[in-house]
C-alpha cells in the first residue's frame, strides 16, 4: 500500500454531450458504491467526456482497490490535499500520447513516472554522493531542477531492470532490438550489429523534434517525419554530476537490453547531425526512457 501526494491525471476532454461526473465523497474503498455521490460508482472505462473527482471530506481518504480505465476524452482529478492511497490491485490506466512507426506503437514523450508498475515508489536521489552509491532504481530531474520536467525524468539503469516494471501498464521499455527495428524502418541502410557507432547516419533527423524549442540551435536536419518527437534531456553521470551545457544538445535513451550484468545498451541523438548512435554503459548512469506498447 502506498500514499500518493496531490496529483492530476487528465486526458483532453471531448464529446461533452455525453459527459458525466462521478465524485468520491466518502471515506475508504474506491470500489464501494456508498462512497460515491448518489451511490453512483464510475464504470471502467468511463464514457468519453466524463470525469472522476476524488474529493472526500477533510481528513478522510480514498483507497483505490481496483483497476480504473481512463480513456481518451476523460479525466481523473484528485483534489488538492487529498489522501489518495493505492492498494492491492489498484491501478489507473490512462491513454498516453503515441505514434505508430511501421508496426510499433511508441510513446511520443519521455517517460516520467515516480513509481514502479506495482505502485512502489522510485526514490528521487539528488545528492551526488548518494547517487554514486546507489545500486537500486532511482530517478532525477536534469540538474535536480523541476523546471526541466517537460523533458521527462532521468532514470538509472537499475530502475530499467527492476522486476517490478518501470513502464506503465500496457507498455514496456523498448528493447535494443526494437530500437534497431524502428531505426531500420526509417533508414534501410541501418547497421544492425555495430556497437559504439552511428547505427544510422540519417534516422536521427527523422526522430528529432523540429525547431529549437528544446534543441540547441541549429538542430541540424531535424524533421520529425517519423512523429517520434525526440527531445534532449541530457544525462547524469555515474558520480552524480550533470553536464550542464549538454541539456539542449543530446538525447540519450536507455534500452531494456543488457550487454552483460553491469551494462545496458542505449541510443544517442545529437543536435549537430542526423545520426543515431548505439552504445552501452553502466547502470549508475541516468538517461531518458521511451516505451513501446505491448
Amino acid at each position: 500500500m502506498r500514499l500518493l501526494l496531490t496529483f492530476l491525471i487528465i486526458v483532453l476532454l471531448s464529446d461533452v454531450a455525453k459527459a458525466q461526473t462521478y465524485t468520491f465523497t466518502g471515506n475508504g474503498r474506491y470500489s464501494q458504491s456508498s462512497n460515491w455521490k448518489d451511490n453512483i460508482k464510475p464504470p471502467s472505462p468511463i464514457p468519453n467526456g466524463s470525469q472522476i473527482i476524488i474529493k472526500p471530506s477533510a481528513g478522510d481518504s480514498c483507497v483505490l482497490d481496483m483497476a480504473q480505465n481512463i480513456g481518451p476524452g476523460a479525466a481523473f482529478i484528485v483534489s488538492e490535499g487529498v489522501r489518495f492511497i493505492i492498494a492491492g490491485e489498484g491501478i489507473i490506466i490512462t491513454a498516453l500520447p503515441n505514434v505508430t512507426i511501421c508496426d510499433q506503437v511508441w510513446m511520443k514523450n519521455n517517460l516520467s513516472v515516480a513509481t514502479y508498475r506495482n505502485g512502489d515508489i522510485i526514490p528521487e536521489v539528488k545528492d551526488p554522493f548518494l547517487w554514486e552509491l546507489q545500486t537500486t532504481g532511482a530517478w532525477c530531474w536534469f540538474n535536480n531542477d523541476v523546471k526541466n520536467a517537460d523533458r521527462g525524468r532521468l532514470y538509472n539503469g537499475y530502475a530499467i531492470t527492476d522486476p517490478r516494471g518501470l513502464a506503465p501498464y500496457g507498455w514496456h521499455i523498448a528493447s535494443d532490438s526494437e530500437w534497431t527495428q524502428m531505426v531500420k524502418c526509417i533508414d534501410p541502410l541501418t547497421n544492425t550489429t555495430c556497437t559504439g557507432c552511428h547505427q544510422s547516419e540519417t534516422a536521427g533527423g527523422a526522430l528529432k523534434e523540429a525547431g529549437i524549442a528544446h534543441w540547441q540551435e541549429a538542430n541540424v536536419g531535424a524533421t520529425n517525419s517519423s512523429g517520434f518527437t525526440a527531445i534532449p534531456a541530457s544525462w547524469r553521470s555515474a558520480n552524480g554530476m550533470f553536464v550542464l551545457h549538454d541539456l539542449a544538445q543530446s538525447a540519450y535513451f536507455w534500452t531494456a537490453s543488457s550487454l552483460d550484468a553491469s551494462e545496458l545498451f542505449y541510443r544517442t541523438i545529437d543536435h549537430q547531425g542526423t545520426h543515431i548512435s548505439r552504445n552501452s554503459t553502466i547502470k549508475k548512469v541516468a538517461y531518458s526512457v521511451r516505451c513501446v506498447k505491448n
